[in-house]
């Protein structure tokens, strides 16, 4: 055991058997002399301080229990209100005034048909355009003009020629191509499926979209014959004939529209379409035009052109034309076959 002197002039007694030199050891260490033995009160714990509080850890009963008012249901809340609950008669019993469908669904208040609402439509559309009205009123009188220089050079055609392949070449351009090419750009344009869905018929959607090209065409027909009547005159030429070659060969042109229009996908494609019957139309004409009256055949009259020609050598009575019915039933033939088939492949919608 060793002994050294504190600051305070007190004597540590320190054992040098290994015990922690840091913490005063009770043994050993006395102020002044001798040694100091730990007081025992002092190292007991004190009881009031770790002893829990049992009036503090005893629950309190009135917080505890639960309140009987409290817990208890209303029974005015939770009863269920029967007026409520009722369901009213009146919703549930459909007006049969409005639950009617209306009988005429492509009728206005007017009393105007679908088909001619379309078509005043498309005519709006088309007064729009100053180029196409001008077109339309150029083409037949410079056509005009051009084949009656013709004729009037070689002498060789007749009028009743001349007029065949001008009233072929505005049925192909104008009731044919117009026509298709119309009936393509409303498609890609989702018109025809709204109109379709607006309760107007088939019928009525694709009369009241092809009229406009077909009265153009007749328009178109009517300034070139004041053309000619201009140059040559009109006398002697028979009405009937002459009728029938611009009324059917128009439907005619306006049913292969319907039919070409669904092979169509889109507006800039209608060049292409349209190439083959246009042929059959100009082609037919000057096959006709070639040919002499009298030795027109059946084959050759089942082109479109080529009737419309024929009809127009019969009005200003050509010899040996021949008579109206083998230049009209083809024609009659072609239109009804071309409404048949298109009626069947036409396509309201392109995503279909």
């Amino acid at each position: 055991m060793k002994r050294r002197e504190t600051p305070e002039g007190q004597e540590t007694c320190q054992a040098t058997t290994g015990r922690n030199p840091t913490g005063p050891d009770p043994e050993v260490t006395r102020p002044g002399l001798g040694l100091v033995r730990p007081d025992p009160e002092a190292a007991r714990p004190v009881p009031e301080r770790t002893r829990p509080d049992l009036q503090a850890a005893k629950p309190d009963p009135e917080r505890t229990r639960p309140d009987p008012q409290a817990a208890k249901p209303d029974p005015e809340r939770t009863r269920p209100d029967p007026q409520a609950a009722k369901p009213d008669p009146e919703p549930t019993n459909p007006d049969p005034q409005a639950a009617k469908p209306d009988p005429e669904p492509t009728r206005r208040s007017s009393g105007r048909p679908a088909w001619l609402l379309i078509a005043g439509a498309e005519f709006t559309l088309l007064r729009r355009s100053g180029l196409t009205v001008a077109l339309g009123v150029v083409l037949p009188v410079a056509l005009g003009l051009l084949i009656l220089w013709a004729e009037a050079d070689t002498g060789r055609a007749g009028p009743g020629v001349a007029v065949g392949l001008l009233l072929s070449t505005l049925m192909a351009l104008t009731a044919y191509v117009s026509a298709t090419t119309t009936l393509a750009a409303r498609r890609q344009q989702s018109v025809l499926r709204r109109l379709r869905n607006s309760g107007a018929s088939d019928t009525a959607i694709l009369t009241g979209t092809l009229v406009p090209s077909a009265m153009l065409s007749v328009a178109q027909t009517v300034v070139l014959l004041g053309v000619v009547a201009a140059a040559d005159g009109l006398g002697g030429v028979a009405a009937v004939p002459l009728v029938l070659a611009v009324m059917t060969g128009t439907a005619v042109a306006c049913a292969f529209a319907a039919l070409t229009a669904a092979f169509t996908s889109a507006p800039e494609l209608a060049q292409l379409t349209t190439t083959p019957i246009a042929l059959a139309f100009l082609g037919g004409a000057l096959w006709t035009a070639q040919t002499p009256p009298g030795e027109v055949t059946w084959m050759m009259l089942s082109l479109p052109g080529a009737a419309v020609t024929q009809l127009a050598r019969i009005a200003w009575q050509e010899p040996g034309a021949g008579g109206l019915l083998p230049a009209v039933v083809p024609l009659a033939l072609a239109a009804v076959a071309a409404v048949g088939t298109a009626s069947r492949v036409f396509t309201w919608d392109l995503r279909r």
